[in-house]
């Protein structure tokens, strides 16, 4: 009986001792698996970053310019396409891609609905207002469609001329 006693403490002795080196062996792991881990985290962290910088950049561009192109790029329409295209369960690399492609894509709205004067001094639309002048007049039109169209061209350089002094670009 002793020698069986004996022998299942000296069992129990080389479990613990074994159980022991296991526990200290996957300690040593880990922890030289600690640069990797965090080197990898690094990188989540910054792909998530990058995406949610790419649909940021959407969501202002959208939200600046929603009045004027709302009509013809609806909010759903935004809406669905960030959450097709612009999510977390795509690469950093392809959201910013499709960010890029949408955000040109309401650009070419804007630019179908703001005038090009609309970002221009006040110089300069006044020297684009002659311009369009000169060439009416000079025009082979009849003089009743001349004057028409001069005095719509008045009409719509005192907007862009307002509009300039509201927005401060003189």
């Amino acid at each position: 009986m002793a020698a069986q006693s004996l022998r299942l403490d000296e069992d129990e002795r080389r479990e613990r001792e074994r159980a022991e080196r296991e526990r200290r062996w996957a300690e040593e792991r880990y922890a030289q698996e600690a640069p990797q881990r965090e080197r990898a985290e690094r990188e989540r962290t910054a792909a998530h970053r990058r995406r949610i910088d790419a649909r940021a950049a959407c969501e202002v561009f959208y939200s600046l310019h929603a009045p004027e192109i709302g009509t013809r790029f609806r909010k759903e329409d935004f809406t669905d396409f960030v959450t097709r295209h612009l999510g977390d369960d795509h690469p950093p690399e392809y959201v910013e891609h499709r960010a890029d492609q949408l955000l040109k894509l309401l650009r070419s709205h804007l630019e179908k609905v703001v005038s090009p004067l609309a970002f221009k001094s006040l110089d300069e639309i006044l020297a684009a207002f002659d311009d369009r002048i000169v060439k009416v007049r000079a025009s082979s039109l009849d003089d009743r469609d001349k004057e028409v169209i001069l005095v719509e061209l008045e009409q719509e350089r005192e907007e862009a001329v307002r509009k300039a002094l509201r927005e401060g670009r003189l």
